[in-house]
């Protein structure tokens, strides 16, 4: 059906989706099916309709787990999917913004290293007040990224990610001698530095920050920690599997529909889409003779 005042399909065919992410690192996503366009659909009437259902379903979804957590049971929906929207998350948030660290997070012993909530907020807490110390100073704020993980025991969290608008006056370093893993011992010993945020050593336990040197690198890496066990443990007690700051840089997009179809071999595809994960400016260039891009 097309809407005659427009001349415009309702829907559109072989779409695609640019994400460029940075550190010569994009991706181009292509729709096999058509998608809907936006508006198009229904009549304004219905449109707020449909909004006005929506709202209704989400709070007898709210209401029926409320029911369900009193009795003991908490209910967790489309587990798979929501573990691939949060690695897509955190893989966008880590290569799209200028990180200096990758960290490690413990606690110490004098807290409930079991309450991940407990934890978030500890962190959370002691970077908005040196945050707003630093706001008063002007300097750069501390931004993070951290992905939640269980120890070994399956019990206690600790957290892996990103960190950056530390001064150096901020850490120090650690040396041979100390009692710390040895693992990290063997980082020292291969040249690496590897440093402790004084402030959070002081008020909330162990961490380690070691250098980025290779960010794209660091950012797939950290997907290796959103596990579907971890995912679940979290997801029971009501919690995300990561946080972040707020106002990170999430990459530039634009939309284009394919015209011809590439030569170059997808990385990914199933019956509903095609991936090119893309690292070489002349994989763009051909790319791009095979898509008309929509105007700005």
């Amino acid at each position: 059906m097309i809407d005659t005042r427009q001349g415009v399909s309702p829907s559109r065919e072989n779409m695609v989706i640019f994400h460029e992410m940075g550190h010569g690192y994009s991706e181009l996503m292509r729709f096999k099916f058509p998608v809907k366009r936006s508006g198009y659909e229904m009549s304004d009437n219905d449109r707020e309709r449909l909004k006005m259902r929506m709202a209704q379903q989400r709070k007898d979804k709210e209401e029926y787990r409320q029911e369900q957590r009193a009795k003991g049971i908490e209910i967790i929906d489309k587990l798979p999917n929501n573990l691939t929207r949060t690695r897509k998350a955190i893989r966008v948030k880590a290569m799209c913004n200028p990180w200096e660290y990758m960290v490690t997070f413990t606690q110490s012993p004098k807290f409930d290293r079991n309450d991940l909530t407990a934890f978030k907020r500890r962190i959370t807490g002691m970077i908005k007040r040196l945050n707003d110390i630093r706001r008063i100073k002007g300097n750069p704020l501390i931004r993070f990224l951290l992905v939640f993980e269980l120890h070994a025991d399956m019990k206690a969290w600790h957290m892996h990610g990103f960190l950056s608008g530390l001064d150096d006056t901020e850490t120090r370093k650690f040396t041979e001698n100390e009692k710390i893993p040895e693992r990290v011992k063997e980082m020292l010993r291969s040249g690496r530095e590897v440093r402790s945020w004084i402030e959070y050593e002081m008020e909330i336990g162990w961490n380690t920050l070691v250098k980025i040197t290779d960010p794209k690198g660091a950012a797939l890496y950290a997907t290796k920690y959103i596990t579907k066990d971890a995912q679940r443990n979290a997801s029971e007690l009501g919690e995300h599997m990561y946080m972040c700051s707020r106002g990170l840089d999430e990459g530039k997009k634009k939309a284009g529909t394919l015209i011809q179809e590439p030569t170059i071999p997808a990385d990914f595809g199933n019956e509903y889409v095609s991936i090119w994960r893309i690292e070489n400016p002349d994989e763009i260039q051909h790319l791009n003779q095979s898509i008309a891009w929509d105007r700005p």
